[in-house]
This record gives structure tokens, C-alpha cells and sequence, in this order.
């Protein structure tokens, strides 16, 4: 789901924003002072008031290929990088992730160069020009380039199934401008031995039925390939920077299932389900930000993207059903954030963003037509007032969103919201600091959920979404001590959350059809609670780290009936560089809660493995994810006389997996600065699966 939160955690770093912009991009930052670019050993990471800054020491600049996986060698508590998948959360919430202040794609954290990295600032709670960051914002400060250029390959290989990505990055700087062609593509053509089983029980008036579905191995075929281009120039007090990409998609899956079907009579059928679809996008990016003489910031933005998804199925067991969907899907962000530092101890930030989504979907089914029209607009308006009321010692902001949220499927609904916020820091001695919040903010359904055209599931299920949604208000705390050492770092972290009308997925009998269809409502309140306390031991110093964390998860729900699920979880990661080798180790146990949904999820423990050697510009990595161990996901749902069990076989997917990247990057020129640009251009989509 697409979840905008004004739910924010955290002081808001203004005050070191602006001044970063304005005086600190050629400085070091030690111990919370800006000093000249000199060579100084000081420690790693610092807890300001504001942030957590992270002085990248020389070896993980030297052996590391990415900016992912340097933030992965750096082992930082709440954390959770996956260089294998190239994801970062902070306590399970998606963080954004910056250069210089600007927001970075995927790609672009790919193609930074670890040897430019001068420092790492992570707002762990909030950062004002991102309101809607769940799991803060990490900025990689680098050096800029302006001579030269680099060029970057990069391979990604599945060592036992013949799936991959390969990457090609070329950059060319003259004195304020930069060049940047970016050619990518990926690849997965797949038979897994064994796929998910699931048993579904469905009481209905002519009897009861009970459907299980084995899936017999089943093809998987899937192309991508995305060109970019993009271009930079810098201003004497701003920087200009445009990107145009074109993405292409394709893929086709068959899934071949042995189902038994009890009812008055057992039947035995095999079943195929073929799907096939396609998807174009373009998409463009325009963004300007200036720093006044007068410490002001100003920085205005435009985004944009286009993706046109033409899917095809074909399903046959007892019956057969053939469908076809076309869908025309536009996005559009403009977006504007201005900063000022009024005195010494009060900093004011002013930011408008407008979220505008549409979707055309015509989906035919055995030759008839449904059509769907669904548009989604939101406005935020974001005032924040920071004051320094005990400088570098005590912080507290002020903050009030204003949002207007409108969406027309045939009818137009318009909701407007009004969501204070409070955000305090403070820094105690010996590298200690508290950061808190309690907020409020609201909550918005993806638009897929809003789609009302129904589609089959199979001969006992249809899918169905729901106009008539009710969006309402939610209420957040949370409080963060971290304690940053010469040994180490230690973390405790709490967080409670209320929604108090979240979607949840429905299952209505129809017995006039003799299906039973899924459909979405609001229910009671869905509440989450999450402790987590986390040590970091500098076993050697910057060469072996150890990690160690445990975790309790409390989640209750009110779907049509009450439910809760509380669960210990534990984690540790071994980290080692030096010589060139890179290594880390990484284990998960078992977690089981309830999502929001309603849906009884149980995620397996997880081993995770990778491995490094760097020389010179050739980056060598190998990756294992729960080797040569079977660890499949289950879910379950229960509702009425509507029961729902599955266990997600995914060999060499999601366990079982090796992979091999190799990394090659070399820059010529004169030692110069660097900077980047990319484009949103994910595929989006509201076809309800």
C-alpha cells in the first residue's frame, strides 16, 4: 500500500541542512565540528543534535563497490542495508536515500563512488524537506566532481538459476556541467522445482468445499531493459538537473497446478494459468535548488512518469476464463520546499507537495467489457518551526501538515486533514542522545483498492475493490536513546502506532454465483508496538564489528472480528574489512504477526552471507541467501465461513540463492567533485491482482 504518513519521529535538522548547503559541503565533520579537509582520525559516528553523522573511515571507501554496500560495512544499529537487494530500512520502514541533499534513485546509489564519499548523515526521525519519510533519510555527502569523467559496469549472476542485471554507467564532467548515458536490463528465465501449496475452505449453502492446489514446476520468463539520460550544471549559489529514462518491460509466467476439489464429489484437475504482459515507461525528472547569501534555500522540483501495461490471462481448470487488461497509468509530483534560518536559535521551513495519480483500465473477461476511471490527487502543505532552546544540547520543532485528498472513480470524494506534530532531541554527555516525537497523520489506500471492476480468481473466487473508503486520522509515538562509543554503539528504540480505520481485505459468500469474493473495508483500529534494543562491539577496531539485537513485535487488529499476535525476535551480523576482503554475516529468527490486511503472516528465519575482494577498480562479490536450506513464507486468513492457508515454496528465490557481482569503475581526470540524477520511473499500476 501506498501510505502517506505525516506520522513523523525525530528533531528537524534545519539548522544543519541549510548550513551544510551554505558552508560544510568541502569540510569534515568530527565529533560535531566542521574542520578543513585535513587528515584527522576521529570516530566513526557522532550523535549530534540533528543527526547521526558517520565519518566513512579508509577501508570501507577502498572495498567498497556502492554506496550500498559501503552503509552495509558500516554496521549501524537499527539499520537494516541489504547489499543483495539493494534495499535500506531503518526498524522495517523504507529510508530515503540522498546525494548531497538531493534524493537518489537506485541507481544512482549503484553508480556512487565509495573513494568520493567524504561523510554519511542519517536522520534517523525526519528530515523537513521529506515529511513522509516512515524510515528517515540517509544523505551521502561526496566530493563534486567537475573534469573528467567515470565509467562503471557492473554484473549481477545467479550462480544456480539463470537469472540477472547488468548495468553500464558513463559520466562526463566539463567545469559546472555533466553528462550521463545509462543503459541497464534484466533478465529471469526460471522453472523452480516446486512452487506454493495452499488448502482453501469455503462453506457455502449446497455444501461445503475444500480446494488444494499444489503447484508442479512452472516457467517464469521476464526481459527489462532502461536507457537514461541525463544532464547537471552548477550555478554560482544553485545546481540545475534534468533526466529523461525510457523503461521496458516483459513478462511470462506459467503456472501449472494439481488441485483436489472436495465437495459432494472429489475431483481431481490439473490446472494452467498463463499470464503475459507488457509495460512501457517513460518518465522525467526537473529539479533546482538554490543556497542565498543570506542562508535560505530554495529548491523546486517536477517529476513525472507514464506507464502503459497491456496484461493478458488465460486460466483453465473446470472452467476456463480468458481476460485481457489495458491500462493507461499517469503520475505527476510538482513540489516546492523553501528554508530559512531567522536567528541563530529558530529555523522555519515552508514546503508544498502535490501527488496527482490516474488510471484507465479496460479489462475484458470472455468477451465482455468492464471500464475503470480512478484519480487520486493529494495536496501537503508542511509548516515546521525548529527552535534551539538549549543550543547543541536541546531541540524541539513545531510542525502542522494541512492535506487535501481527492479521489474520483465516477464519484469524487475530497477529504481534508489537519495534522500537528511535536519533535524534541536532546543530547546528553558521553555521546548520548534521546529522540522523540508524538504525532498525528493520515492514511491513504494505493489506488489499485479503489478499482471496482471484478476479476476472477478461479471457479470459488473473484476480486473486487472498494469506492466507498473511508480515509481517517492515525496517532504515532516514539522514543530513541542511542549511546555512541570508542567500544561500540548501543541502541534502545520504541515505537507505537494506532490506525484507527486501516483497509483489511473482506471474503463475502455469494451463494447465488456459488463464489466467494474479495473484497476491502475499514475496520476498527489496527495498533502496532515495537521495542528493540541493539549493541555494536568494535571487536577490532575498523576491521571486525559484531551486532547483536533483540526485538519484540505486539500487533492487535480489529478486521470482522479481534485478533493480536506478540512475537520475540533476535538478529545478529558479523562484519569484517580489510586487505581487500570484505565479509558479513547476517542472521534473522523467526517473526509471526498480523498485517493490516488482516492476514496471518510468518516470515522464516534468515541466513544471509556475502563476501568481497576488491582490486584495484574490480569489485568481486558473492552473495548466499539461506544456503542450502529450504525456509519457505506462510500466510493464513480467516474469515467466516472463509478459511485461507498458503506456504510459499520459492527455491532459489527467496532461499537457496547464490549470487556472483562483479563491479568494475575507473575515473579519469584530475581529482575532481561529483554529483547525479535519475528518474522515479517504477512501474506503477492499479489493476488489482
Amino acid at each position: 500500500m501506498n501510505i502517506y504518513r505525516l506520522v513523523l519521529f525525530g528533531l528537524c535538522p534545519l539548522f544543519a541542512s541549510i548550513n551544510a548547503d551554505a558552508s560544510l559541503q568541502n569540510d569534515t565533520i568530527i565529533d560535531g565540528k566542521a574542520i578543513k579537509e585535513v587528515v584527522v582520525t576521529g570516530r566513526e559516528i557522532v550523535n549530534s543534535t540533528d543527526k547521526t553523522i558517520i565519518n566513512v573511515g579508509a577501508n570501507v571507501k577502498k572495498f567498497s563497490h556502492d554506496g550500498y554496500s559501503a552503509l552495509s560495512l558500516l554496521t549501524i544499529p537499527g539499520l537494516n542495508v541489504d547489499p543483495i537487494d539493494e534495499t535500506v530500512k531503518s526498524h522495517g520502514a523504507e529510508t530515503v536515500l540522498c546525494i548531497n541533499g538531493l534524493p537518489a534513485s537506485k541507481d544512482e546509489v549503484k553508480t556512487l563512488n565509495p573513494k568520493d564519499l567524504k561523510r554519511i548523515d542519517y536522520y534517523s526521525n525526519f528530515h523537513p524537506e521529506f515529511p513522509t519519510a516512515e524510515g528517515g533519510v540517509i544523505d551521502f555527502i561526496v566530493r563534486v566532481r567537475d573534469n573528467g569523467g567515470m565509467v562503471m559496469a557492473q554484473a549481477n549472476e545467479n550462480l544456480n538459476r539463470w537469472t540477472g542485471s547488468d548495468m553500464a554507467d558513463w559520466k562526463f564532467y566539463s567545469r559546472k556541467s555533466e553528462f550521463g548515458v545509462q543503459l541497464s536490463g534484466d533478465y529471469n528465465h526460471f522453472t523452480p522445482g516446486k512452487g506454493p501449496q495452499s488448502t482453501t475452505q469455503m462453506a457455502f449453502a449446497g455444501g461445503d468445499v475444500t480446494k488444494s492446489v499444489f503447484t508442479n514446476p512452472s516457467a517464469t520468463h521476464k526481459n527489462g531493459i532502461k536507457g537514461q539520460l541525463s544532464y547537471m550544471h552548477r550555478f554560482d549559489s544553485g545546481t540545475l538537473r534534468i533526466a529523461v529514462s525510457l523503461k521496458d518491460g516483459h513478462n511470462s509466467s506459467h503456472k501449472n497446478t494439481s488441485q483436489r476439489i472436495e465437495s459432494l464429489e472429489t475431483i481431481d484437475v490439473e490446472s494452467r494459468d498463463y499470464t503475459h504482459s507488457d509495460n512501457t515507461t517513460p518518465a522525467f525528472r526537473v529539479q533546482y535548488r538554490n543556497v542565498f547569501k543570506n542562508k535560505a534555500t530554495l529548491s523546486i522540483g517536477m517529476s513525472g512518469d507514464y506507464t502503459d501495461t497491456r496484461q493478458q490471462r488465460r486460466y483453465s481448470a473446470i472452467d476456463s476464463y480468458q481476460s485481457c487488461t489495458k491500462e493507461k497509468y499517469y503520475r505527476l509530483k510538482p513540489s516546492i520546499n523553501a528554508s530559512y534560518l531567522v536567528t541563530k536559535r529558530y529555523a522555519t521551513h515552508l514546503g508544498v507537495n502535490y501527488y496527482y495519480d490516474k488510471s484507465d483500465i479496460d479489462y475484458k473477461e470472455n468477451g465482455a467489457s468492464s471500464l475503470s476511471h480512478l484519480m487520486n490527487g493529494q495536496l501537503h502543505i508542511i509548516s515546521s518551526h525548529a527552535f534551539k532552546v538549549v543550543p547543541n544540547v536541546f531541540h524541539v520543532t513545531f510542525q502542522a501538515e494541512g492535506r487535501v485528498m481527492t479521489v474520483d472513480d465516477g464519484d469524487r470524494y475530497t477529504h481534508t486533514f489537519l495534522t500537528p506534530c511535536v519533535f524534541y532531541n536532546v543530547k546528553l554527555p558521553h555521546g548520548n542522545t534521546i529522540r522523540g516525537s508524538v504525532g498525528m497523520g493520515a492514511f491513504t489506500p494505493n489506488m489499485k483498492y479503489y478499482n471496482t471492476i471484478e476479476k476472477r480468481v478461479d471457479e470459488y473466487q473473484m476480486i473486487v475493490g472498494n469506492a466507498d473508503q473511508k480515509i481517517d486520522y492515525g496517532t504515532s509515538a516514539e522514543l530513541t536513546f542511542s549511546s555512541s562509543h570508542k567500544w561500540g554503539l548501543f541502541e534502545l528504540y520504541g515505537k507505537y502506532e494506532n490506525n484507527r480505520r486501516p483497509l483489511y481485505e473482506d471474503v463475502v459468500c455469494d451463494n447465488d454465483r456459488n463464489v466467494y469474493i474479495h473484497t476491502f473495508r475499514n475496520g476498527g483500529c489496527f495498533e502496532k508496538f515495537m521495542a528493540n534494543a541493539a549493541v555494536v562491539l568494535n571487536l577490532i577496531p575498523k576491521k571486525l564489528k559484531w551486532m547483536l539485537c533483540g526485538e519484540y513485535h505486539y500487533n492487535k487488529g480489529h478486521f470482522d472480528t479481534k485478533k493480536d499476535c506478540g512475537k520475540m525476535m533476535y538478529g545478529s551480523e558479523l562484519t569484517y574489512v580489510n586487505r581487500g576482503f570484505q565479509g558479513k554475516v547476517s542472521f534473522n529468527s523467526k517473526l509471526k504477526q498480523y498485517s493490516q490486511l488482516g492476514y496471518l503472516e510468518t516470515y522464516p528465519a534468515s541466513l544471509k552471507v556475502a563476501v568481497g575482494y576488491t582490486i584495484n577498480n574490480l569489485h568481486l562479490n558473492l552473495y548466499a541467501t539461506n544456503p542450502f536450506m529450504k525456509t519457505p513464507r506462510e500466510n493464513s486468513l480467516i474469515i467466516g465461513g472463509y478459511s485461507n492457508a498458503t506456504t510459499y515454496y520459492n527455491p532459489r528465490v527467496d532461499y537457496n540463492v547464490f549470487m556472483l557481482r562483479a563491479t568494475y569503475r575507473f575515473t579519469y581526470g584530475k581529482k575532481h567533485k561529483y554529483e547525479n540524477v535519475n528518474t522515479e520511473d517504477g512501474h506503477r499500476s492499479a489493476i488489482l491482482d
